[in-house]
């Protein structure tokens, strides 16, 4: 059986992506887990740079752990070997739309960028992102 990837999608994969993939992950059944395949990107990510501590922080508040996470830019193969892409803003969405990525598979949250801002903008972020993963849930339960 093929399984379903998702991928999440920002600009440097190390705030708003990471969170995402990982609320997402931690709220999946073991059903879903063994059926679906999650991981984020950035659009600007040089590659191996950590989450960001404030990122890591609100997380393991959560208990969810995303220490050990490492940047990956985005690249044509992940993006078409992807069923849905979860982009973070519009913007996100016009660039992969730009690049020839069908306008079908990607969702987008709109979520707003913590990156440099203190900690509770990163909690905003994380409830941000929680409340709007329904609709990937959903989409990823009809098929």
């Amino acid at each position: 059986m093929k399984k379903t990837v998702i991928i999440f999608v920002c600009t440097g994969n190390t705030c708003r992506s990471p969170m995402a993939e990982a609320i997402f992950k931690a709220h999946l059944t073991e059903e879903e887990k063994a059926k679906t395949e999650v991981k984020s990107y950035g659009l600007a990510a040089f590659g191996g740079d950590s989450a960001s501590e404030n990122a890591i922080e609100v997380m393991a508040e959560r208990n969810i752990d995303i220490s050990a996470h490492r940047s990956l830019p985005l690249s044509r193969l992940a993006a078409e070997n992807s069923d849905i892409i979860v982009t973070m803003t519009d913007s996100h969405t016009d660039a992969l739309l730009s690049a020839g990525v069908p306008g079908d598979k990607i969702i987008t949250l709109n979520i707003s960028d913590p990156y440099g801002k203190d900690i509770e903008a990163y909690r905003n972020c994380a409830d941000e992102i929680t409340a709007k993963l329904e609709v990937v849930y959903d989409y990823i339960r009809k098929r």
